[in-house]
């Protein structure tokens, strides 16, 4: 029977010749013909050609590389992140989830990827839900924040007030690549560390989505939020106006990469689990400050500083 089934679905290009396909189905045929009953073909002899061309399908098939999996993997590896995807082969989907700090809150991310359709999708959860008698407002300040935004889309995804963004990208065609897969996070990112106050206005307070909204727009149009995140990405961090040094998590930086001799932007993300903007103006900070070296050719620093006593 498994044998059948493999004949029926596997596709006839490649190792399955036109000739060996016709002469199999006319053996199909004639044992049906004959009587035989479907289920008995697993007996039924076909030559041992068209057996290893199956089996060398099959392998095919089991063997799919997950490219999705691996870029997705290779992002995290990039980040000096410990977490692992998790592979379901037999599928062809894979998925990771970890928590991201936003606002001081403790955001569950999750990635999933679906390698038969070439799709990744990335999900922001927030840290609360909205009161059961806030939905409305929530949704009515969401459409809002969806019209400012190019990719993915916040919404309560239940009765029980579940925030979550949602994004897809559809790699059909293409060659993904870890600068899509960190664009998309930081988006996810940016859009709740930029409606933050925003939305838990909406979704806890008394105030109403319209008084929101209005008062958004009083004060200038709205911005797209990529707009946002490539603004900052392509500006130098001397023009930021966050004042590394009064982070609270400044000190605490210095003394990790003192420490541990560990002197990248990656490397105080994966600690502190922030953003990379705000760990980027953490590192220039001691640049300046001389606890780190100027970045050389290969984009590295070396820690100046001594460990602390």
């Amino acid at each position: 029977m498994a044998t059948l089934k493999l004949f029926l679905t596997l596709p006839t290009k490649n190792s399955l010749s036109m000739k060996s396909t016709k002469n199999s189905n006319d053996e199909v045929s004639a044992f049906a013909n004959a009587g035989g009953e479907i289920g008995q073909y697993d007996n039924f002899n076909c030559d041992a050609q068209t057996q290893s061309n199956f089996e060398e399908e099959a392998d095919i098939v089991k063997t799919k590389p997950m490219k999705l999996a691996g870029k997705v993997q290779e992002w995290l590896n990039h980040l000096e992140w410990n977490d692992e995807i998790n592979l379901d082969e037999e599928n062809q989907t894979s998925s990771v989830s970890f928590y991201y700090s936003i606002k001081n809150q403790s955001f569950k991310v999750w990635i999933e990827t679906d390698e038969k359709r070439d799709v990744l999708k990335f999900y922001f959860y927030a840290p609360f839900n909205a009161l059961a008698n806030k939905l409305n407002d929530c949704e009515t300040l969401f459409n809002y924040i969806n019209a400012c935004s190019k990719w993915g889309a916040i919404t309560c995804t239940d009765t029980q007030g579940t925030i979550r963004w949602r994004h897809c990208i559809d790699f059909e065609g293409t060659d993904p690549s870890i600068a899509t897969i960190n664009n998309a996070f930081n988006v996810g990112n940016h859009l709740f560390e930029h409606w933050f106050d925003e939305i838990t206005t909406a979704a806890l307070t008394k105030t109403c989505a319209k008084d929101i909204i209005d008062q958004l727009m009083n004060k200038s149009e709205p911005e797209l939020i990529e707009e946002v995140v490539l603004e900052e990405l392509e500006s130098n961090f001397d023009k930021l106006e966050t004042d590394s040094e009064q982070d609270a998590l400044y000190d605490e930086a210095i003394k990790f990469v003192t420490e541990s001799r560990k002197a990248s932007i990656s490397s105080i993300q994966r600690q502190f689990k922030i953003g990379y903007n705000r760990a980027a103006v953490i590192v220039e900070a001691m640049v300046e400050r001389g606890i780190l070296s100027e970045s050389d050719t290969d984009n590295e620093r070396i820690v100046l500083a001594p460990p602390p006593i």
